[in-house]
């Protein structure tokens, strides 16, 4: 994974006006950037320790971001969080452990947060898996206003929202843009990080068998 971090510091060298103190803000948009194709927490780990270990210039955002974007990597147990849901009460995360789990953060006024939601709420597979009690999809709100926005949420999900900045303010997990959706398997270990909804369908848990 250096031989990425290599090229990408070759490339961008050769690129006027690119200097080398503009690098770590190329890496964060080629890796971390919601619209890149090149989208990798794991590149971007890869790449922010070889400029680190490299010394180059204004590392400190790029160690913070390294060190968030390596954590809750698919194999890792789930970090637990308490939610308030819309309907009234609270939940956790770990009770709802025996059931695959959908985990998307998301803002109420973000259209690519409605797109998603769309397409979740499309899916055939995960519609089958909610009605048949084989998946839950949590979703939380983390916007700064939350309550009225451009969509709804559908009422066979979960809808909550993190009223106190929990999940943000103790960076439980690594949200650089919304939205961002986890799976998260029966065993509550994560299977997919920011995932897509291509392979959500690949590898979701069927929830019941006819």
């Amino acid at each position: 994974m250096y031989g990425i971090a290599g090229v990408l510091a070759s490339i961008a060298s050769l690129m006027c006006p690119i200097k080398t103190g503009d690098l770590p803000g190329l890496a964060e948009d080629w890796f971390l950037s919601a619209p890149s194709a090149a989208r990798s927490d794991v590149a971007y780990v890869a790449v922010a320790t070889y400029m680190i270990e490299a010394g180059y210039p204004g590392m400190e955002r790029m160690v913070w971001l390294a060190e968030v974007a390596s954590r809750n990597l698919p194999g890792s147990e789930a970090p637990d969080i308490t939610v308030r849901m819309a309907k009234g009460g609270s939940i956790a995360l770990s009770q709802l452990k025996g059931q695959d789990v959908i985990l998307l953060f998301y803002d109420r006024d973000c259209a690519a947060c409605a797109e998603m939601v769309c397409a979740l709420d499309g899916s055939r597979v995960i519609s089958d898996a909610i009605a048949c009690g084989g998946l839950v999809i949590m979703a939380v709100d983390v916007g700064d206003s939350p309550g009225a926005g451009m969509f709804r949420i559908p009422s066979s999900w979960m809808d909550c929202m993190d009223e106190e900045g929990v999940v943000i303010r103790e960076e439980r997990y690594f949200i650089p843009y919304t939205p961002v959706v986890y799976l998260i398997g029966k065993d509550g270990i994560i299977k997919l990080k920011d995932a897509v909804l291509m392979d959500v369908e690949r590898i979701l848990t069927p929830g019941c068998k006819k």
